[in-house]
């Protein structure tokens, strides 16, 4: 008889939408720990226009995975791979759920799926190719990658410079092309993973503060203290910017919760039926 995978809970959305908060009135309520996936906020200093969480919402809910690097240090998608198993990992280890928070979509996709067998990056040969586009231009490279990977030729601008340059970069590496190479299917999540997202209807009046007509419906699978997983039904009214009333339904237990910066939980009132 095969071992039941252990749970994970993946939490999607934009900047802005709720992620944040719902994700720390989780934490405090339930037995989840939380890791970010979010491409910016793994930068050390990078506090501005990241919706970062602030020194009061970490003592609230740590995150696993925020200021890990240097804005100077490359960090693939590989990388947050291998550091948010790790994480999870530990999370298990401790009896508890990883709960997987951010809008890092390539992030979320590497964790899930895993990643096509592509080599590092390879600063010299990087320079090279560089040096070569100096002096014949990047669209002789463009029919060079044609020549050799039709396909990613086809789908690769001349004018894009980055994805052209890995492409020739992956065959001078390996021998094989770029397209060869992702097709080739990675290594799954060894986890039983339930996914929701937030997805805001009018971000821009969240963003401005203004009142929204904000609806979310997703379900969740969380553990409760019998050990046993229950459906939970989770609605949310975004009234303003930084206020969401969550209504969480168990069973025959409903918890009504008040969301905001300074409070995250105002009252817990249950109501037996």
């Amino acid at each position: 008889m095969s071992k039941a995978l252990p749970k994970a809970i993946f939490l999607m959305g934009p900047t802005a939408s709720g992620k944040t908060a719902l994700a720390i009135a989780l934490r405090q309520q339930f037995p989840v720990e939380i890791i970010s996936v979010d491409s910016a906020l793994i930068y050390r200093g990078m506090d501005i226009g990241t919706a970062k969480p602030d020194e009061q919402e970490l003592s609230l809910a740590p995150h696993r995975l925020i200021d890990i690097r240097d804005p100077s240090e490359v960090y693939s998608a590989a990388d947050f791979r291998a550091d948010a198993l790790r994480e999870m990992d530990e999370i298990v280890a401790k009896g508890r759920i990883p709960l997987l928070v951010g809008g890092t979509m390539l992030y979320f996709k590497a964790l899930l799926e895993g990643l096509s067998p592509l080599p590092p990056a390879d600063s010299s040969i990087r320079s090279k190719i560089e040096l070569e586009a100096t002096e014949r231009g990047w669209h002789a490279l463009h029919e060079e990658l044609c020549r050799i990977d039709p396909v990613a030729g086809a789908r690769i601008h001349p004018n894009d410079p980055q994805r052209l340059s890995r492409a020739l970069e992956v065959y001078r590496i390996s021998g094989k092309t770029l397209t060869a190479l992702t097709q080739v299917k990675g290594e799954p999540l060894p986890y039983e993973v339930h996914q929701y997202a937030i997805a805001p209807k009018e971000r821009r009046n969240c963003i401005a503060g203004s009142s929204c007509d904000l609806k979310i419906w997703f379900r969740l699978a969380l553990k409760t203290k019998y050990n046993v997983f229950l459906s939970v039904e989770i609605s949310i009214l975004i009234c303003h910017q930084f206020a969401a009333s969550v209504i969480v339904r168990c069973g025959t237990i409903f918890r009504v919760y008040v969301l905001s910066t300074k409070l995250f939980f105002a009252e817990c009132v249950r109501l037996d039926s």
